[in-house]
C-alpha cells in the first residue's frame, strides 16, 4: 500500500483510468483529505468481504494531520497479538525452510567438491553423511525442499488470484504441510528401495 499526495481532480483521473487485475483483485481507494489519496490494491474473497459491493472500509485508519510522530503512527500488530493460525504457521515455516535450503545447499557443494577432490576428501563426506547425524540433516534438507517447494505452489495459486476463501486457504495449507511429509518419506522409501 502506497501513500500519494494528490489533488482531487488528479485523483479522480487516477481512479477512471482502465485497471487490468487478476480474477477478485479490486482496486480501491480512500480519500482521507483533499489533498491526501490513500491507494492501493487490496484482496478481497468474494462472498467473504466484509462490506457491501461498491463499498470501502479502510484496513486502517492513519492520522495525517499535524501532530508529534507518536500520536500520528498506526499501531501495526505483532506475533502476540495474533491467534496462531495454519496458514500464518506455514507462511513462517516456508520462510525458515528457504534459510534452511541455503545450508543443506552448502552441504551438497561440500559434498561434491569432496567427491572432486579425491577419495581422502570423499571418505570423510561420505561418512559423516552416513553417520546419523548426517542422515537427520538429509532427511531435514529433503523435507525443506518439499516443504518450500509446495509452498511456492501454494503461492502461485495465490498469485493467480485463487484460494483465498476460508476453506480453501486451510486446504492449501493442509496440503503444503502433509504434501511435504509424504513426498519426503516416499523419496527416502524410494533410495533405501534402489540403492
Amino acid at each position: 500500500m502506497t501513500f500519494c499526495r494528490v489533488d482531487r481532480q488528479s485523483a479522480q483521473a487516477f481512479l477512471e483510468q482502465p485497471v487490468i487485475l487478476p480474477p477478485r483483485v479490486r482496486h480501491m481507494s480512500n480519500f482521507r483529505t483533499e489533498s491526501t489519496l490513500l491507494c492501493g490494491i487490496v484482496w478481497i474473497s468474494g462472498s467473504r468481504s466484509n462490506s457491501k459491493q461498491g463499498e470501502f472500509k479502510p484496513m486502517a485508519e492513519v492520522d495525517l494531520r499535524p501532530g508529534s510522530a507518536e500520536s500520528r503512527r498506526p499501531l501495526s500488530p505483532h506475533l502476540q497479538i495474533y491467534r496462531p493460525m495454519l496458514t500464518m504457521m506455514m507462511s513462517i515455516a516456508h520462510r525458515i525452510t528457504g534459510a534452511a535450503l541455503y545450508v543443506g545447499t552448502l552441504l551438497l557443494a561440500w559434498f561434491l567438491i569432496a567427491a572432486a577432490t579425491g577419495p581422502d576428501a570423499f571418505a570423510i563426506a561420505a561418512g559423516f553423511l552416513n553417520s546419523i547425524i548426517g542422515k537427520l540433516i538429509l532427511f531435514g534438507f529433503t523435507w525443506a525442499l518439499f516443504h518450500h517447494l509446495l509452498g511456492g505452489i501454494r503461492h502461485i495459486i495465490w498469485d493467480a488470484g485463487y484460494g483465498f476463501t476460508h476453506p480453501e486457504r486451510e486446504y492449501l495449507a493442509q496440503a503444503t504441510l502433509i504434501g511435504g511429509i509424504v513426498l519426503t518419506l516416499l523419496a527416502w522409501i524410494i533410495a533405501y528401495i534402489v540403492f
